[in-house]
């Protein structure tokens, strides 16, 4: 059964079919605009057999900590696209160092691996300087 996780910026709320409950609530509230809404199955959840308050905190924080880097590994992976996407050198030159700035942040929280990071790069450099 599918089941969805609204996450913005002010708390992380989990719907079942009758009530809403608070699950997590993440420190930045600089940005209440902002809104992004995730799925997933609610047996991620349910099926942790926690007895203790130490371990339900671990997967709260974890399950946070998942969907954030869900995000910005699906930003990272549309700037890539959008970057490929372009004609003009001189925007794809511009673009470039916000989307290699990107990728270097995914490899620094392990999102993913340092030398994937530098093939992405590495491929992406090599498509900017190849444009007419």
């Amino acid at each position: 059964m599918q089941y969805s996780l609204r996450c913005n910026f002010f708390q992380i709320i989990i719907l079942f079919p009758a009530k809403t409950y608070t699950f997590a609530r993440p420190k930045n509230k600089a940005r209440p605009d902002k809104r992004r809404v995730l799925s997933f199955t609610i047996n991620d959840l349910v099926n942790k057999m926690a007895h203790h308050l130490s371990a339900l905190k671990r997967i709260r924080q974890n399950t946070k900590r998942r969907l954030q880097n869900r995000y910005y590994k699906k930003t990272t992976r549309s700037a890539i696209k959008n970057l490929r996407s372009l004609k003009s050198k001189e925007e794809a030159s511009g673009f470039l160092p916000k989307v290699v700035s990107m990728i270097d942040k995914l490899a620094k929280r392990g999102s993913i691996h340092r030398n994937k990071a530098a093939n992405l790069k590495s491929g992406l450099t090599k498509f900017v300087n190849g444009l007419a």
